[in-house]
């Protein structure tokens, strides 16, 4: 009887084993390296010093539950000093935020109180967009400075559904990225399906016009860029500069995070 029952707890072993996810297949190198190579020389070729100007629409939130706000993104792609000028309507101006490396500002015009940080890591996360960037980060995509986000170099590379797989090494996300056949981000992942995806369309000019993000969680955020503009000049320190209002209550961000538990 003992010997009986061994064969199936065997059989149930090699099923188990037959089941388990496979590794991934490695990608060519000739054909990885070359895509990759479309890929630096397009993030080369447009982080170059510029003035932009983004007006983008943008909805978020989770299912059922989404808002929709238009923002002007602005600010020199040399320096990561940006601006977000964020509008729920025509003239109803509802907040504006400075990023620095250094610093976070966002002024909340509803409530008439400031909000600062000394690390601007991800601040739209914390301030409730469902956008795992920093406000920089988003800029320098938008204007085609793809290494600003998800770096030079690459891992290793896995082939998935015809696809390319870079695993990246560097850059601010991590994670893996799939470029298409001119060497643009397509898609973006940031573990497997726990973390956040990205999707990436572009307009004709080449530039990136839609960003879709998603959580597993259930959040999610559509950014559409409506028109976009390069200046000839760099906006200077002063113009970039958030004034706040005399009077006006400043706290620390996790004042605004804590309230908005």
């Amino acid at each position: 009887m003992q010997k009986i029952a061994f064969f199936p707890l065997l059989l149930c072993v090699l099923l188990f084993a037959a089941c388990a996810r496979q590794p991934a297949a490695p990608a060519n190198p000739q054909q990885a390296a070359a895509a990759w190579q479309r890929y630096s020389a397009l993030t080369q070729a447009y982080s170059q010093p510029v003035a932009a100007r983004q007006q983008i629409s943008l909805r978020f939130g989770k299912q059922g539950d989404t808002r929709r706000v238009t923002a002007l993104l602005w600010g020199n792609t040399a320096k990561q000093l940006v601006r977000l000028d964020v509008n729920a309507g025509v003239g109803a101006s509802i907040a504006n935020i400075e990023e620095a490396p250094e610093k976070f500002l966002f002024f909340a015009q509803q409530e008439n109180k400031a909000y600062f940080a000394h690390q601007g890591q991800r601040p739209l996360l914390r301030i409730g967009m469902p956008i795992p960037l920093r406000i920089a980060s988003v800029f320098a995509l938008l204007n085609g400075d793809y290494a600003a986000l998800f770096g030079t170099s690459y891992a290793l590379t896995e082939l998935e559904k015809g696809n390319i797989l870079y695993i990246l090494s560097g850059g601010e996300l991590g994670g893996a990225l799939i470029l298409d056949e001119q060497g643009r981000p397509q898609q973006w992942r940031q573990d497997g399906s726990k973390g956040w995806q990205m999707s990436i369309s572009y307009a004709e000019d080449n530039l990136p016009y839609r960003i879709e993000l998603s959580h597993p969680q259930g959040h999610s955020a559509l950014m559409l860029v409506k028109n976009r503009e390069q200046l000839t000049s760099p906006f200077t320190e002063k113009q970039m500069r958030l004034i706040i209002p005399q009077g006006t209550a400043l706290l620390p961000l996790e004042a605004f995070v804590n309230k908005n538990k």
